[in-house]
């Protein structure tokens, strides 16, 4: 298995090593070739990865002259400047060279290439190496022997420069100052539960700033071998996962909400911890794709840790508590929300908002499509407008971050909420600018596809301030962006930008605007929908007055556009001293209530609800967490709520009351698998299985039960999925099996054939069994013939003959029919006479014949009188003594078609069969006719309507009995195996014994030990006539059993099982000298009494006397 770090690397230095290289200038007075830090970082990253695949034994290049040289070029330059510009440039992060992502790296290569090839460096570039390594040991010592532990991501490069410089110059005061800066992630409790390392302060962290903590750890890890350092990398397993594929930028600190990437979660120290098949898959997701010029370098440190073996698993959708952020995190799909709570000091800068949501897109590759980068009630408190003259916001004219929060979050595996207050602070960058005493608050429900939230502001005294806003801030990018997006009106106060869709479903403002301003990027401009309490609110630069008791307030509902479900939001309005939601939806059944206490004392509240169903309390402080994360929460427990119930609702808690929608259950029949089958035999059970879907509830509730049937089934267990049915007698039954988990019920039928008769055949003179077979015609000049009769004719024509139609009739009596068995299959036999027809006969359709027609005694020829008046014609269905004529000439029939045939060419001589195979519609009509007590009626057509196209069947009256119309009746359907245990052998303990079983219809066999006092073992459990051997005497009961696609069957063969000698001698004490086996055979019973030989020799029973009581003792 190829390692893919070392494989990213060799690939992307071949194409670098392709491409051309440019000359490095000089280094003067003048000139700081890396007076650009991203230049210096980008050379010393370069430097880091070049040196690896130059010197590690494991590098497909290792001394590799060009990738030397590459290396060699930019180590001179990177140390020539020192030598030049380092006394004079006070080092820290941004300056040059010294930028710590630059000075890390480039230190490595400075140390480790001189201790590695000191030959390769001629003595006069040794001296200038080591003087530019002093002079760097000298400013970054200056620079950072007072630092306190701050910036979490340079801190830990600082750490690696100070250690390469400090074993370089054999200064032992920058090697204790880098363990310092390791050792204080874990000291200072940045170090958070679900792997990610706290920014600076008590803030989050900052997205995509962990990959670079995690590499310059692993640096210096690699380096020190400092077991710290492997805690933290090690500690930093989850983060990845837990994360999602995406990075939440709004979670970051307030002042690097716009550092964000559109794509990947950021890799942190999850390649240390490759074993875990979660990480493995964010790992192989982030380096096999494509090496690129640009991509190579950086990947060295991960090498040693790539765990071969481990397959990866991706994630499912989620919600969770995240440790990292302290708050609820949920991806479904390409939807993902989170909200953060974490704890900050008030000697900080707060959280630019509380919750954040977005959606991703595929195409042309996985990345952010739109985001909800910031949602927030603020004030504007200078006389500037929102809109700086660059086309930005101006964030310092405005109070938003949040300042003494307090608040909680409930997390649950279906939704998750929030409920938070706290005070407004200017934006300041990372120093906390001013507080003003106004309450925000905001109450979010966050369901699997839409957050909700209610968010007010209101003054704590009669203050004064520029303009009270509400802002929904939306954004497609920042530092990197995807497609342009802009905001599009779907209806009243509701919009779509790109993949989002955001709606207003309430609010006390006076105005709402979309705006669109200047970020990162001139590509990617957010978008703001900015509410305003003053219609001329954003050109106004008059301080107004607000007075204690007012209140600003909007709800907002931000989900996918592909949802389209609604749901119906307003504010609770029945619950003094709390604020809450109350939401309908998306579904019938949810309903959804948020209570929230911002005051400082508790609150007992009775809620008044009518939602006609349980009502479930998640109080504020649950954590649900998956099974597959660390820290799993189990089960969460269920408290309902009764009618009447107080709940008392703590000081900055809430509760969230949920309808329990009732459980969502499916059951279905496994085996049978069809709808209908058939069981050969009554001495045959049924296997049957069931499955059972359900959302919500518990355990379900199994019966299995008869429905109908003529006798009473027999199950082997009601209350299990799977269970084996015996039926008493033959007929039709119906088996259901009811799956209830209260309320809910859900049950699966299946219909049972037991031992039907044989198909059943009908045909003129067969067992002399009549009926009628005759047509009817509307062909001859002016249609004379339509009074012809045709009842005696040995043929019958179908189709048209020149000017009129032809049909044929057929009526049979299915009063011999099994009244306890329904008709399963249908097929209608037609042979073609000898005598050709005409022209090609269209399509054949068979239907049902309203009324029974009288067959008659004509002949069908120009003799019009033969039979004339004796029976049906084209006008007429009865004889002329009846005289009833057809609703409509040509026959009364209903035009669903029961079978047809395709037309064919007539004109020929050839007798072919042509089959009628009935549908369901036809045994329709078969049922109907015997619940009435009338014989089965049917009509047959062709679809000609000119021309001469005939065909000729046999008729009921040709003098060829087996080519007349024959009408088969069949009484199964989807026909389960048969089988037949064999008689049972005369077994002895410890040797095999032979069974006879049978089987027909069956893809599959078994045999099994249903009970007995020991084991049997069978010498091929899947043959129909294997050997058993039993360890012990006794009665053994074996089943074997038969499949195929419709289902199994099985049959019961009770065995007796004798211990040889015992037994024998027992014999010869009953029988002395008899041999026949149906006298001394284990299994014959001699004396009648009902017990076999074997078991009267179990019970110490004399086999000779049926009426022996006592035991026959015997020595």
């Amino acid at each position: 298995e190829t390692n893919p770090y070392i494989k990213r690397m060799a690939d992307g230095v071949a194409l670098f090593l392709a491409s051309p290289e440019n000359p490095i200038r000089k280094n003067t007075p003048e000139l700081n070739v890396f007076s650009d830090f991203n230049y210096a970082r980008s050379t010393a990253e370069q430097m880091d990865t070049l040196l690896w695949l130059f010197a590690h034994p494991d590098s497909p290049r290792q001394h590799d002259p060009e990738v030397l040289r590459r290396l060699l070029r930019r180590t001179h330059a990177y140390l020539d400047a020192i030598n030049v510009h380092g006394p004079a440039l006070s080092a820290g992060q941004l300056a040059s060279f010294y930028d710590d992502f630059a000075i890390a790296p480039a230190s490595i290569v400075f140390r480790e290439f001189q201790s590695l090839y000191p030959g390769l460096i001629p003595a006069n570039t040794n001296a200038e190496w080591d003087s530019a390594m002093t002079i760097a040991a000298d400013n970054l010592w200056a620079a950072f022997r007072n630092r306190n532990a701050s910036w979490v991501n340079t801190d830990v490069a600082i750490a690696v420069e100070l250690f390469n410089f400090g074993r370089k110059t054999g200064r032992q005061e920058l090697l204790d100052k880098a363990q310092y800066f390791i050792d204080d992630v874990l000291t200072s409790g940045r170090m958070f539960e679900d792997g990610a390392v706290g920014y600076i302060g008590t803030q989050n962290e900052a997205g995509g700033y962990q990959g670079t903590v995690a590499s310059y750890v692993n640096r210096y890890y690699q380096m020190t071998e400092h077991p710290q350092a492997l805690e933290i990398l090690q500690k930093m397993e989850w983060y990845g996962p837990i994360n999602g594929p995406m990075i939440d930028w709004w979670t970051s600190p307030s002042w690097k909400h716009a550092w964000n990437f559109i794509s990947g979660s950021g890799q942190t120290g999850e390649s240390t911890n490759g074993k875990n098949p979660y990480v493995r898959a964010d790992m192989d997701a982030s380096i096999n794709a494509p090496a690129s010029v640009s991509n190579w370098t950086g990947h060295q440190g991960s090498v040693a840790w790539y765990e071969r073996g481990t397959t990866p698993l991706s994630r499912p959708d989620y919600t969770t508590f995240d440790r990292n952020i302290m708050g609820p995190r949920s991806w479904q799909g390409l939807w993902n929300y989170t909200g953060t709570l974490r704890a900050i000091n008030d000697s900080e800068s707060g959280h630019h908002t509380l919750m954040g949501c977005q959606i991703m897109e595929t195409s042309p590759s996985f990345r952010v499509n739109a985001s909800m980068m910031g949602i927030f009630p603020r004030i504007r408190v200078s006389s500037g407008p929102s809109r700086d003259t660059n086309g930005s916001f101006f964030e310092e004219r405005h109070a938003w971050l949040t300042s003494k929060l307090t608040g909680d979050s409930t997390v649950t595996p279906s939704f998750s909420s929030l409920a938070a207050s706290y005070k407004p602070h200017v934006f300041g960058s990372s120093t906390k600018g001013t507080e003003h005493n106004w309450t925000a608050r905001q109450i979010w429900l966050n369901l699997p596809d839409r957050v909700i939230g209610l968010l007010d502001l209101a003054p704590n005294a009669n203050l004064t301030a520029f303009e009270v806003q509400g802002a929904i801030r939306l954004g497609h990018g920042g530092t990197a962006y995807s497609s342009s997006k802009t905001i599009a009106a779907t209806g009243a106060e509701s919009w779509d930008y790109g993949d989002l869709s955001v709606k207003l479903h309430g609010h006390n403002y006076a105005a709402v605007t979309p705006e669109v301003y200047a970020f990162r990027s001139p590509n990617a401009p957010f978008t703001e929908i900015t509410l305003r309490d003053q219609t001329d609110g954003a050109t106004n630069t008059t301080a107004r007055t607000y007075t204690a008791g007012s209140r600003w307030n909007f709800i907002a509902e931000i989900r996918p556009k592909a949802t389209t479900s609604d749901v119906t939001v307003t504010e609770v309005a029945d619950a003094p001293g709390l604020v809450g939601i109350e939401v309908q939806g998306p579904a019938t059944d949810n309903r959804y209530r948020v209570l929230y206490n911002p005051g400082p004392g508790a609150v007992i509240h009775t809620p008044a609800l009518d939602w006609g169903g349980p009502v479930r309390i998640h109080r504020s402080g649950t954590r649900f967490r998956p099974d597959w994360l660390p820290a799993p929460s189990g089960e969460l427990p269920v408290e309902t709520l009764t009618s009447g119930q107080p709940i008392t609702i703590q000081p900055t808690a809430h509760v969230v009351l949920e309808r329990i929608p009732p459980p969502d259950v499916g059951a279905s029949i496994l085996s049978p698998a069809s709808e209908t089958v058939t069981l050969s035999s009554t001495t045959q059970g049924l296997d049957l299985s069931a499955s059972v879907t359900q959302t919500g509830g518990g355990p379900p509730v199994i019966a299995w039960s008869q429905l109908d049937g003529p006798g009473t089934v027999v199950f082997s267990n009601t209350g299990s999925l799977e269970t084996r049915a015996t039926f008493p007698q033959p007929g039709v039954y119906r088996l259901c099996v009811t799956a209830t988990v209260d309320p809910s019920v859900a049950t699966a039928e299946r219909k049972v054939i037991v031992q039907p008769p044989a198909d059943l055949t009908f045909r003129q003179g067969e067992n002399d069994y009549q009926h009628t077979a005759t047509f009817i015609r509307n062909d001859g000049t002016g249609n004379a013939n339509a009074i012809w009769n045709s009842g005696a004719r040995n043929q019958i024509l179908v189709g048209f003959n020149s000017t009129g139609a032809m049909r044929s009739l057929f009526s049979y009596d299915l009063s011999s029919l099994p009244a306890a068995f329904p008709v399963q299959s249908a097929r209608l036999d037609l042979w073609t006479s000898p005598e050709a027809g005409a022209g090609t006969v269209g399509s054949l359709t068979l239907h049902a014949l309203d009324a029974t027609p009288t067959e008659g005694s004509g002949s069908s020829t120009s003799d019009r009188n033969s039979g004339s008046g004796t029976g049906v014609t084209w006008i007429r269905r009865t004889d002329a003594t009846e005289n009833v004529n057809w609703l409509g000439p040509g026959g009364d029939f209903s035009g669903t078609t029961l079978s047809s045939v395709p037309g064919y060419a007539a004109n020929i001589t050839t007798e072919e069969l042509k089959s009628f195979e009935g549908n369901a519609d036809f045994l329709t009509t078969i049922e109907s006719a015997r619940a009435t007590n009338t014989p089965l009626n049917l009509l047959l057509q062709s679809s000609n309507t000119s021309g001469t196209n005939f065909t000729r069947f046999h008729s009921d009256d040709s003098s060829t009995m087996e080519k007349r119309p024959l009408l088969t009746l069949g009484f199964s359907n989807n026909l389960l195996p048969s089988v037949d245990p064999g008689s049972a052998p005369d077994a002895t303990v410890a040797e095999p014994a032979a069974l006879t079983g049978t089987a027909t219809g069956a893809d599959t066999l078994s045999w099994q030990l249903v009970s007995g006092p020991g084991n049997a073992s069978f010498s091929d459990s899947t043959s129909a006539t294997p050997t058993v051997t039993f360890d012990r005497s006794g009665s053994y009961l074996l089943r074997f059993s038969a499949t195929n696609p419709h289902g199994t069957v099985s049959a019961e063969l009770v065995v007796e099982a004798s211990h040889a000698t015992a037994f024998a001698a027992w014999q010869e004490l009953h029988w002395p000298g008899i041999t026949d086996p149906d006298i001394i055979g284990p299994n014959a019973d001699p004396d009648g009494d009902g017990l076999s030989n074997l078991a009267e020799f179990n019970a110490g029973t004399d086999p000779t006397d049926p009426q022996s009581g006592g035991p026959s003792i015997w020595t």
